[in-house]
């Protein structure tokens, strides 16, 4: 069950909206009440403020700063130019990755990852039909919930939002390993970096059993994701 949020006359209105349907939900009208997503409009984090000190990836002297007893570090990536907390306890992996990842985040036992991605961009192509073609055309990808309207902001910036089941079936290699199809419940944050010529997407995956325990730390690493000296992108659809 997701919980909306509109205002009418001055007064808040809260409207529920059950997932199990699998409606993908964007910018609605309802009697003439705009509804929108509860989202941040800017790149406050959902907890209280903190002091963080930017650190190499790679060290192993990075400074913690606690917030609701929960210690976070700072990501830093200038090659690409943005940052982002994360646990203190979470691994930070950025060497062997694949489909795209820069930086992997994960706990010490590994049952959930955070991945952040820059995804080439090809033929101009906008958030919009990136979300058509890499969502909802995917057939791996089952849709519970889609958000793409003027409150759902990466850093400030236009993104989509969106949470799935994703099925992941591995290759012909992957299979002489002995891995297997999983299914996985996802939720993925996507942006358009027009100057590097790519999409910026944070993709956190996780077993449908304990996607809920990790997702408050989750949703604190989307919201401190901040660019690094880039202008707000002006939405283009």
């Amino acid at each position: 069950m997701w919980a909306l949020i509109a205002i009418s006359g001055g007064v808040l209105l809260t409207v529920e909206f059950s997932t199990a349907t699998g409606v993908i939900y964007d910018e609605l009208n309802i009697f003439g009440i705009i509804v929108y997503a509860q989202s941040s409009t800017n790149n406050t984090t959902i907890l209280p403020p903190v002091e963080l000190e930017s650190v190499d990836p790679n060290s192993t002297n990075a400074v913690t700063s606690t917030e609701n007893s929960t210690d976070y570090l700072q990501y830093d990536d200038s090659d690409i130019g943005f940052k982002m907390n994360y646990p203190s306890d979470w691994d930070a992996q950025v060497a062997d990755l694949t489909n795209n990842a820069v930086v992997a985040f994960s706990p010490p036992d590994e049952s959930v990852e955070v991945d952040v991605k820059l995804i080439p961009r090809t033929n101009s192509m906008s958030l919009k039909s990136f979300g058509d073609n890499y969502f909802k055309k995917d057939e791996s990808f089952k849709i519970s919930t889609y958000y793409r309207n003027s409150t759902t902001l990466l850093a400030g910036q236009p993104a989509i939002r969106t949470v799935a089941t994703f099925i992941y079936s591995p290759n012909y290699f992957e299979q002489l390993r002995g891995e297997q199809s999983t299914t996985q419940k996802v939720l993925v944050m996507v942006t358009l970096l027009k100057e590097k010529k790519s999409f910026l997407e944070v993709i956190y995956y996780a077993d449908k059993s304990n996607f809920n325990d990790y997702l408050p730390a989750v949703e604190h690493m989307i919201e401190s994701l901040q660019f690094q000296d880039a202008k707000p992108i002006i939405q283009e659809d």
